[in-house]
């Protein structure tokens, strides 16, 4: 997810449950590049677009407009992104949640040319690290965290993006270590 579903959809329907955690990670997809922004593929309350986008047939000439006359954008600007990922924090203080844990990182990607680089990435996750001290929240930074396992041990399949068994354990005990450390 990036901050933009986070702000649209995940947190308040997260707030109904009345957490007294929130565990973000939201630096990945909110770094990739586009033809549209988060905000332009549409707010979940959106239901007549997303009815129409759903079309396979939609989706296809979609596409195909996107590549022949829009250019490549990020999804959500490094400010866009800064300024969501504070106002997640302040709904998430205004909601009375204490324990906030934020993971950086995610996984080392090769750059993709016109939908990700590791450069951008790593201003997000800067931008992760910045807002996440303003906030008083912990920080989980993932690629420190998993710096003693080899790739093989610590990701599955081909592209490396889904974490294994001992991976998901470590990240587990992290979370549940930084949310003690809230006490």
């Amino acid at each position: 997810a990036t901050t933009f579903e986070a702000l649209d959809s995940l947190l308040p329907d997260a707030l109904e449950y009345s957490p007294q955690a929130v565990v973000l990670c939201l630096d990945l997809n909110s770094s990739l590049i586009s033809f549209l922004t988060r905000e332009d593929s549409g707010h979940r309350a959106d239901w007549g677009r997303h009815l129409i986008r759903s079309s396979n047939s939609w989706r296809f000439l979609e596409g195909m407009w996107h590549s022949a006359f829009s250019a490549r954008k990020p999804v959500i600007t490094k400010q866009d992104y800064r300024t969501q990922l504070n106002e997640l924090f302040t709904r998430i203080e205004h909601n009375n949640i204490d324990k906030k844990v934020l993971i950086v990182g995610w996984t080392p990607l090769e750059d993709f040319p016109n939908l990700y680089t590791q450069e951008r990435y790593d201003v997000y996750r800067e931008i992760s690290r910045e807002v996440a001290l303003q906030n008083n929240a912990q920080i989980i930074d993932q690629k420190q965290l998993l710096s003693n396992l080899s790739l093989q041990e610590a990701y599955l399949g081909e592209h490396q993006i889904h974490f294994s068994a001992l991976a998901h354990k470590k990240m587990a005990g992290e979370v549940l270590e930084k949310l003690d450390a809230e006490n």
